[in-house]
Formats: structure tokens, C-alpha cells, sequence
């Protein structure tokens, strides 16, 4: 075998690798097997284990399976918002709580970094496209499936993410 075709497989053999571990970062096998408390779990753990950032998980009330839309929404806004601490937070703490109660089921990430001013008084990402870009991702895909997000931000004071979604469109279809 030539050295150009050896090259040619070596470099399609990363490629098919990057690609199955892209897929895999979109949606772990772990949300589907284990659930969404186990997937972010182990996303916050990885987090913390590769940037050093100091993390805690919390549960309150009884884990749960939700809709598999909902569980994947609640994931990538997890993502979204460790994916902004890690870029712009300068935060030496990360918490995740997820509660499950009988009205409604809450994802919160919160962090102690150097937060951000929110674009106008009414949290309205809109107003500010030129530089959300992910939150208002994380917001139109809450609402698309009949949740809420809410970012609560101030400069030198961190940031909170919420996203919650009503029982009636959580509960197990």
C-alpha cells in the first residue's frame, strides 16, 4: 500500500472518530440509557475534571424520566451554560440542581463568575443578539417545548440559568 493511500485512510479513520464524538457530545448514550440526572451528573463531573472548576450536583425531590425531548433540551441548555462558564465565566465554582416536584421539574446552573449585564430590564435576549447568541438558543428551544428559561446575571456576581418546564408537559408520555 502506498504511503498517499495509508495517509488517505489514516486521516479518514480521525475523521469518522471526530464525527462519532461529536454525535456522542450532542446526545450520550448515557441520556437515553440512564436518564437526565445521570447525564448531566457525569457532564458536570467531566467539567470539573478537565477545566479544575469545583462543582456540585444536586437533587431534590425523586429522579424521574421525563419525555426524551424534554431530557434533551434540559441537556443542551446544561451544555450551553458550562459551555459559557468555561469560555466566559472566570468562575471557580459551578452548582446544578435539578428538582423534581409535583408542579414542575427545574434544571438551575449557577456559577460565582464575573457575570454579565442582561440586555434590557426584561431579560429579553432579543434586544441583545449581537452577543447571546446561546442563550437565545437555550430560550427558543425551552419554548418550543412548552418550558421556561430564565437568566439572572449581574457583573462580579455570577450567573444563574433556569430552565423549567410544568408537570403537565413533563410527565412521562
Amino acid at each position: 500500500m502506498s504511503d498517499d493511500i495509508r495517509e488517505a485512510r489514516r486521516i479518514t479513520d480521525e475523521t469518522v472518530k471526530g464525527i462519532r464524538d461529536f454525535t456522542r457530545r450532542l446526545r450520550p448514550p448515557i441520556l437515553d440509557d440512564l436518564g437526565i440526572v445521570a447525564a448531566i451528573s457525569r457532564m458536570l463531573a467531566d467539567f470539573s475534571e478537565r477545566t479544575g472548576t469545583k462543582s456540585n450536583f444536586n437533587l431534590v425531590g425523586e429522579d424521574r424520566r421525563l419525555p426524551s425531548d424534554i431530557e434533551l433540551t434540559m441537556f443542551r441548555t446544561a451544555q450551553e451554560a458550562i459551555r459559557n462558564v468555561e469560555q466566559h465565566a472566570q468562575a471557580t465554582r459551578v452548582v446544578i440542581t435539578m428538582t423534581f416536584s409535583e408542579e414542575n421539574t427545574v434544571l438551575e446552573i449557577s456559577d460565582n463568575g464575573v457575570g454579565f449585564s442582561i440586555p434590557a430590564a426584561t431579560g429579553d435576549f432579543e434586544a441583545g443578539r449581537h452577543g447571546h447568541m446561546g442563550l437565545i438558543s437555550m430560550q427558543e428551544r425551552a419554548e418550543s417545548v412548552g418550558g421556561k428559561l430564565e437568566v439572572n446575571s449581574t457583573p462580579t456576581e455570577g450567573t444563574r440559568v433556569t430552565v423549567s418546564f410544568p408537570a403537565s408537559s413533563s410527565a412521562a408520555r
